[in-house]
């Protein structure tokens, strides 16, 4: 009967479809022409052009007028948008006009390719635009790797039958006359 129940679990996982998941994408060598430099992350759902959680570090340069700051949920706000052919990806700072903004001539996808930023007319860090920083090296972004729901379950499964072969396997025991 368990082996039942473990061939009918068996079945069920590997016959599941997988569901894309938001993705985790990393800024990758993203450097101002002020000699200031971008890092972070944030996930992006391609299914439904959400950017859910994110944490963008902006420092050096010029920090006199773009001081040091990190972007992140609890402080700002993001959204996508398409403008003149680009797929902007914005972070604006609540209570303030101050935005950066990063550009792909592809949209992001749940695939998760790496893809190049570019410097479109948009993909700069500014207030309001005005004064405004743009990109030297505008830099790339690489997709964190997340194993699919589906891959979790063939794990799981897995890893229960292997527990339970060895949980039955008995042992042999060596007598010496």
């Amino acid at each position: 009967m368990n082996r039942f129940i473990l061939s009918i679990l068996a079945s069920l996982a590997c016959a599941s479809t997988a569901q894309a998941t938001p993705i985790l994408w990393n800024l990758n060598d993203v450097q101002f022409k002020d000699g200031g430099v971008a890092t972070g992350w944030f996930t992006f759902d391609a299914s439904t052009n959400d950017i859910t959680d994110f944490s963008i570090r902006v420092s050096g340069g010029d920090t006199g007028t773009f001081a040091p700051l990190t972007y992140s949920t609890s402080n700002s706000s993001a959204y996508k948008a398409l403008w003149k052919g680009y797929q902007d990806y914005v972070f604006f700072l609540k209570g303030s006009t101050r935005l950066i903004s990063f550009a792909t001539s592809v949209a992001l996808t749940d695939a998760g390719n790496p893809t190049d930023l570019v410097n479109a007319p948009f993909s700069a860090e500014c207030y309001n635009c005005a004064p405004y920083r743009t990109y030297a090296s505008p830099g790339r972004l690489i997709a964190a790797a997340v194993p699919e729901p589906a891959s979790w379950a063939l794990f799981i499964v897995g890893f229960g039958l292997v527990g339970a072969a060895v949980r039955r396997h008995r042992s042999i025991v060596i007598r010496y006359a």
